[in-house]
This record gives structure tokens, C-alpha cells and sequence, in this order.
């Protein structure tokens, strides 16, 4: 991955970011048609979905994530949670998962977020090491 540094800003290391996603699939036609049919704002978003994956492995909290990619805190609980379990992404209403809370032990082990090394993980560590700073805060408080 370049020095973030040669971006101008977020939004460029967000096209590069990409364009490294999309050079990294070894079907040229596959890459293509992804390329094609995802919008700006889409692409935009699986980097930073990508890149939150990674910084929670590095155990970051929602908070600073939030702060450095704009994610809402349930974005991040859901990429979390994807980490821990390995399932698919599940969304749920808020009395269900409240309900489901009240019903488990707090004794319970937390969860762990150590998947098997990949070369797509390894490849998103890479990306999340080379986030730029944000110069601003999203929120004034």
C-alpha cells in the first residue's frame, strides 16, 4: 500500500483503496462487472466496512472507528459481530437483541475475534495501517 501521504485527501485513498480491492480478484471479468455495477458511494462504503473489520481486529474502539470512518455504532456492532461468530450479517430489531441480553448469563467468555490468516485479512490489516487522519471531528460536543 502507497504512503498516504501522496492523497490529497480521503476520498482519493478511498478510490485507491479500491482500485487495489478490484486488482487483487484473479477473475479479470469478475473485477470488471463489480467495478461497473457498484456505485461511488457503495465502493466507498466496502472500503470502509473493510477497514473497520480491521481496526476492530487491532481492538479499537467503536468511538475511535467511528471517529476515523464515520461508521454509526451499529455498523460497527454488526461488523463485530460478524468477526466473532463467522456467520452471515444478521440485522435485528433492538427489542429482539434486548431480549435476547436479559436471557444470557453475564458470566459468559466475551467474544474473540481471532479468524484463521488469509490473504483477504492480511490485505485489509494492510489497508486500516494506512488510514489517514482526519484533521476535523465529526462531532462537536
Amino acid at each position: 500500500m502507497e504512503n498516504i501521504n501522496k492523497f490529497k485527501s480521503r476520498k482519493d485513498w478511498s478510490r485507491h483503496a479500491w482500485s487495489e480491492i478490484i486488482g487483487n480478484i484473479k477473475n479479470p471479468e469478475l473485477s470488471a462487472a463489480l467495478d461497473s455495477l457498484l456505485s461511488s458511494y457503495e465502493k466507498e462504503n466496502i472500503v470502509k466496512r473493510l477497514t473497520a473489520m480491521a481496526l476492530i481486529r487491532q481492538g479499537k474502539s467503536y468511538k475511535q472507528i467511528g471517529e476515523e470512518l464515520w461508521l454509526s455504532p451499529t455498523t460497527i456492532c454488526s461488523l463485530k459481530k460478524v468477526l466473532g461468530s463467522g456467520s452471515k450479517k444478521d440485522y435485528q430489531s433492538y427489542r429482539f437483541r434486548k431480549n435476547q441480553k436479559m436471557k444470557e448469563t453475564k458470566e459468559k467468555e466475551p467474544a474473540k475475534y481471532h479468524l484463521k490468516p488469509s490473504i483477504l485479512f492480511d490485505f485489509i490489516d494492510e489497508l486500516a495501517s494506512s488510514l489517514p487522519k482526519r484533521n476535523i471531528r465529526r462531532y462537536k460536543f
